[in-house]
């Protein structure tokens, strides 16, 4: 559930992002897919997003009925938790509701979200969470590494955290993130999962020969993947 959500990036979802009354109000209609997880995430911030949890004021998040979430977000050691999402329209701060499950994932909190069937325009809502914002330096919006230096090849010397059974580089990714990492170390065949707190530009005689591992390098121009999401 943590390993691959898919990442909507649509700043129209942010509270601060206010409806156009020169077009059509946005509306969760036939966007979200059962038994698949979401997170979200701000580019003009360059921070991820969670739904907000007070009643946010009308118009907010490009729709005409915002929707929000009914209580706290869960604590990492909650696991998936059921929780209603409220929708504020016609002056109501809790006119209709949703049922969504949520997941507090290193970094980020990932959705699984209902569609409206509502017969008037809504959308979820959600806020910068600031609290994930010492992950920032290390996304490059989204992160991205590359495998340097060829195969059978580690950073050594530096390695501040160690995991095993990782399947792929997306869960490397994760583990590095929880470390605040700066690059890392993966073997693909054992399922093993190193990370560094430095890189190769900074120790360069540190990148050695190490059967089975392939070193991870933060790259410098991300790719950035635009999604039409209304």
């Amino acid at each position: 559930m943590c390993m691959k959500p898919e990442e909507i990036r649509d700043p129209t979802r942010n509270i601060l992002s206010k409806e156009d009354p020169a077009v059509a109000p946005k509306s969760d209609v036939a966007i979200f897919y059962q038994h698949k997880m979401y997170t979200f995430f701000n580019p003009q911030s360059s921070l991820y997003m969670k739904l907000v949890t007070s009643c946010p004021p009308p118009s907010s998040c490009g729709t005409g009925a915002p929707g929000w979430l009914s209580g706290d977000h869960p604590k990492l050691e909650d696991g998936m938790l059921r929780k209603k999402v409220c929708i504020h329209y016609n002056g109501d701060c809790c006119y209709k509701a949703l049922y969504v499950s949520v997941i507090n994932c290193p970094g980020m909190f990932v959705y699984a979200l209902e569609n409206s069937a509502f017969d008037f325009p809504t959308r979820y809502c959600f806020e910068d969470d600031k609290n994930y914002e010492a992950f920032a330096p290390f996304r490059s919006v989204p992160l991205l590494f590359g495998a340097v230096s060829g195969s059978n090849t580690a950073l050594v010397n530096h390695v501040v955290a160690k995991d095993h059974g990782i399947e792929d580089t997306s869960q490397c990714l994760i583990v590095c993130m929880m470390n605040k990492c700066r690059s890392f170390n993966f073997d693909k065949l054992e399922k093993i999962c190193e990370v560094n707190n430095v890189t190769r530009d900074e120790y360069p005689r540190d990148l050695s020969a190490k059967p089975g591992f392939q070193y991870y390098h933060p790259m410098k121009q991300p790719i950035v993947v635009n999604k039409d999401h209304n």
